[in-house]
């Protein structure tokens, strides 16, 4: 291969990994975005707008650091609603995935060396490639295949626990609005049986 082709190769794989990179940082923005709400049914909306739009902000290792403590990290017991306080309907949700501790560990430092490799690729590699070498060229394109692959897979992984987490949404929506999802969250609101359907 000439150096022309070479170099031309090697930044097309900067960048096909670069767009992977923002793929895999919009999966994990959209999977934090709906993976929790909780609060009075008069502030649902409003509060979850504002954790979309401050979920949008974060850089990819924030979204990183959420994803494993929020959807991978053991169960916490966090602090409900102050029942004497609540006026109105309160609702709560939480979508999380149990795992056992070498699992856990082993994620939580694949996705930090993710974090690493994206922060090498973005700020370090273009100064440090040698674009007056072929060889150079075709040895980082190599290494750029295989990061590739790994981020693929991450994505993967994100695309079916993002489709977990909706299937989910959707299962807790339908139960709501049941009959027998109604009957639970207002039971004193239930219709009465009539004598003439004794």
């Amino acid at each position: 291969m000439d150096l022309k082709t070479s170099v031309d190769e090697v930044l097309r794989k900067i960048g096909r990994n670069m767009l992977l990179f923002q793929q895999l940082e919009g999966l994990l923005k959209f999977t934090l975005s709906g993976n929790k709400l909780s609060g009075v049914s008069s502030q649902l909306e409003r509060k979850q707008a504002k954790h979309v739009a401050s979920t949008q902000k974060q850089t990819l290792g924030i979204l990183v650091g959420q994803y494993v403590e929020e959807i991978l990290g053991p169960e916490t017991d966090d602090e409900g609603p102050d029942l004497d306080k609540i006026t109105e309907p309160h609702f709560s949700y939480k979508f999380r995935l149990g795992h056992n501790e070498a699992f856990y560990e082993e994620i939580k430092t694949w996705l930090a060396q993710l974090v690493d490799d994206r922060n090498e690729l973005v700020h370090h590699l273009l100064p440090q490639l040698d674009t007056t070498s072929a060889a150079s060229c075709e040895e980082t394109g190599q290494k750029l295949d295989i990061q590739a692959d790994t981020i693929r897979q991450a994505i993967r992984n994100m695309q079916s626990i993002a489709k977990a987490m909706t299937e989910t949404k959707k299962e807790v929506v339908a139960l709501l609005q049941s009959l027998e999802g109604k009957s639970m969250l207002f039971p004193d609101e239930q219709p009465k049986t009539s004598a003439l359907n004794k």
